[in-house]
């Protein structure tokens, strides 16, 4: 389920047209096909949580591509699939944004407003994030086989996407939500 802050949980994940509400496909965590890769990404993860509260997880994606692009449908979904998130209709990201996901309510990132607020959490090991066009194509993903690739439980440095795709540990405690990365 995924919300805008302060919305009710009616139609999270649907699409309205003339006739009602129309569900986009449900996509699968499981998949063997690469990412395809495009202008957006997962940016940033704070699967650790914060210095404030473990539970207070968040991520964010961002748009490299140069134009907005239209995000309705696209899907985040986590190993177990308990966190699964499918974007409202007429979802946007602009060129160089963020989108900032909070788990449960809009306090995991104190002072800075979440786009979306989202149920579920992340575990330390063996789990992973995955993102999805509107018609389930795996567009990018954030894997911790048995470990996350990057990030500090005990810093509570997050886990950070470099230029080059690859991942880092955050210089900054608690990290940099909807900001530019430390690298």
């Amino acid at each position: 389920e995924v919300r805008p802050p302060g919305a009710s949980n009616d139609n999270a994940g649907g699409r309205t047209s003339k006739g009602g509400t129309t569900s986009y496909p449900k996509c699968s965590y499981e998949t063997s096909a690469a990412p395809l890769g495009s202008g957006v990404r997962l940016n940033e993860i704070a699967w650790m949580g914060t210095t404030r509260d473990a539970n207070d997880e968040w991520f964010e994606i961002f748009n490299s591509s140069g134009a907005e692009v239209a995000l309705s449908g696209w899907q985040i979904i986590d190993k177990a699939e308990q966190i699964h998130i499918t974007l409202p209709a007429s979802t946007k990201v602009s060129p160089d944004a963020y989108l900032l996901f909070e788990r449960t309510d809009d306090n995991s990132v104190p002072g800075i407003d979440a786009d979306f607020i989202y149920t579920g959490g992340l575990a330390n090991s063996d789990e992973g994030l995955r993102l999805f066009d509107s018609s389930c194509n795996l567009i990018d993903q954030a894997l911790a086989s048995s470990l996350w690739e990057a990030g500090s439980n005990s810093s509570k440095g997050t886990m950070e996407r470099k230029d080059d795709g690859s991942w880092q540990t955050s210089g900054v405690q608690n990290g940099t939500p909807r900001a530019k990365n430390t690298f």
